[in-house]
């Protein structure tokens, strides 16, 4: 399966390379919830820093 990825930048000196786009090939029967933990190992989202749950 390929996934297309794009995200916006989240602080100005993440715009240089706005937009965030990547492309993964992952198995085709690979699980969703397999497919977001590969995405976020990846460390394809930004971090920010500071955040909070909501609520707190």
């Amino acid at each position: 399966m390929r996934v297309h990825l794009t995200r916006g930048s989240v602080a100005m000196g993440d715009d240089v390379d706005a937009p965030h786009t990547e492309t993964l090939d992952l198995p085709d029967a690979m699980p969703l919830r397999e497919a977001v933990t590969s995405v976020i190992k990846r460390g394809y989202l930004a971090p920010i820093a500071g955040a909070r749950p909501p609520g707190s």
